[in-house]
């Protein structure tokens, strides 16, 4: 029997970026409540695998490998809301670059027959769980370059999911 992990694909923000989006959210927290995520946990989602067989890890890697995320910028400039609580930092234009790499990627995937939630791309971070809906406009505009994605691992803790870049000897 294989081992699972919880797997995604990801991109997490630079330290400086990190700590703007965690003021934001600390900001927000205190006008809708619900529970404001850790700095260290802010990241856009951009496939999400689930439990995934530990085996697909090196095929994922190399997919990341041999198509690598090109550089593009992201200008998180709204919040949001998703039902369930979910309060979020994105941006009203997803630049195309983005848009067609994750198209790229998810068709990798499938072509591994490597299982991925196939929601449609809404680019955000989460900021804050079980708060009341809001809807507004980031100004200025937090500007993010990204130009990585990795693999990670989400483990349960007593603290709350603790993410880890996934390599193969996890």
């Amino acid at each position: 029997m294989s081992e699972n992990q919880r797997l995604f694909i990801a991109a997490f923000p630079p330290p400086a970026l990190r700590q703007a989006l965690h003021r934001l959210a600390r900001e927000q927290h205190g006008k809708l409540g619900g529970r404001c995520m850790p700095a260290e946990n802010l990241h856009l989602t951009l496939a999400f695998l689930g439990d995934t067989p530990l085996e697909t890890i090196p095929a994922i890697l190399e997919l990341l490998e041999t198509r690598p995320l090109p550089a593009c910028t992201l200008s998180l400039d709204k919040i949001g809301a998703f039902h369930g609580g979910i309060v979020w930092a994105g941006c009203e234009a997803v630049p195309p670059t983005l848009t067609d790499w994750v198209a790229e990627l998810r068709a990798g995937l499938g072509l591994r027959e490597i299982a991925f939630d196939n929601q449609a791309l809404c680019a955000h971070v989460t900021l804050l769980k079980k708060a009341q809906p809001t809807s507004a406009t980031i100004t200025p505009a937090l500007e993010w370059r990204i130009d990585r994605a990795r693999l990670y691992v989400s483990r349960a803790t007593a603290h709350g999911p603790a993410y880890a870049e996934a390599n193969i000897t996890i």
